[in-house]
């Protein structure tokens, strides 16, 4: 693969995810330029996390995003929520805030309204690419990529590692992760159901479980799609790689949804874990942290995806604020101070409008 000439940016974000694309879109509406690098084809178009929460809420608002969230949205509302499956209900009607109830919102749609508005503003992502490695200076940050074309350099002022949980930005600075291992592994997979359909969004939103150690949570995700969040003996001992096939979703609905309905064809889906585990920096020198790739928790209940949402708007007022009005160094400090103690909790600082 023959070596390209070295393309200069201010900010190269690794990841194209709900964290990346909102930073990469708050950096374009400040004018600073940036580079979003995704090793992926396109878009992960599995539902995965399904909720926006009253904090992502206003933010979207103050960008004028709320209105086509809405719109992407499925007809189903609750009251509260969850912490990762935690039994502590979260009681989203005493907060002070204009939006008490979570919005149903599939990831993957959250993600495309978020890529429009990026588009809109003039940013890029570039698909394709993979981070191969990574340089950085007193004063730049030199991301090597794998590309369609071959080899890239792409150098910028600071770096910003958005790659999920698994990042090799992570591995590349050999940055500190601690925390626990994953001891339960489930599975999310949007699906085609058949039989009583009617009845199945009627109980969506129920945790069912088995005798036998199986549970899940159905959704609807609407134009005959559901997804369904599920666990069990067979699932709980599956390798992390292994594909979700169709009978070991059948196998489940039936223990506990018993022969109301079945399955006519899995489009997405996916494993993960409990893991639980959180960077000790979130900024190191000029290569910083954000979403997934600084922390993580059993995804269920939609934290993740809102705290990296919340983390990128915190992250990109900064940036812009030093690259194009020359803040000081220092303020970049305060995204780590501001958002270290906040995984387990979904209201954060907003940005600056």
């Amino acid at each position: 693969m023959q070596t390209m000439d070295i393309e200069a940016t201010e900010v190269v974000i690794v990841g194209a995810g709900g964290t990346g694309l909102t930073l990469a879109a708050e950096l374009a509406l400040a004018g600073v330029p940036a580079v979003v690098l995704d090793q992926l084809p396109g878009r992960n178009p599995q539902s995965r996390a399904g909720a926006v929460q009253p904090r992502t809420a206003e933010l979207l608002q103050l960008r004028g995003l709320l209105d086509s969230a809405l719109e992407r949205s499925v007809d189903h509302r609750s009251v509260g929520g969850h912490f990762a499956g935690l039994p502590a209900p979260l009681d989203y009607s005493v907060w002070d805030t204009r939006y008490p109830s979570p919005l149903s919102l599939p990831q993957d749609r959250l993600e495309a309204l978020l890529e429009d508005r990026l588009a809109e503003l003039g940013g890029r992502v570039l698909r394709r690419h993979r981070l191969v490695d990574l340089q950085q200076d007193a004063e730049k940050v030199t991301a090597i990529v794998a590309g369609p074309d071959g080899i890239r350099s792409i150098r910028g002022r600071y770096l910003v590692a958005c790659d999920g949980a698994h990042s090799n930005v992570r591995k590349l600075t050999g940055a500190a992760f601690p925390g626990q291992a994953g001891t339960v592994r489930s599975a999310s997979a949007d699906l085609v159901l058949t039989g009583d359909v009617a009845d199945a969004d009627h109980i969506s939103g129920n945790i069912r479980t088995s005798p036998q150690g199986h549970f899940t949570l159905l959704t609807p995700l609407g134009n005959g799609l559901h997804k369904l969040t599920f666990s069990g003996p067979q699932t709980s001992r599956a390798d992390a790689d292994a594909p979700v096939t169709a009978e070991e979703v059948r196998a489940v609905l039936r223990a506990t949804h018993g022969g109301s309905v079945d399955v006519a064809e899995v489009r997405y889906a996916s494993r993960f874990s409990n893991a639980s585990r959180q960077l000790e920096q979130y900024r190191h020198g000029r290569v910083l942290f954000a979403g997934d790739s600084a922390h993580i928790h059993l995804p269920a209940g939609g934290q993740g995806l809102n705290l990296g949402v919340q983390d990128a708007f915190n992250l990109g007022w900064k940036l812009a604020a030093l690259i194009r009005d020359g803040a000081a160094e220092q303020l970049l400090d305060s995204y780590h101070a501001e958002r270290h103690p906040l995984p387990g909790c979904s209201r954060s600082p907003g940005p600056r409008a």
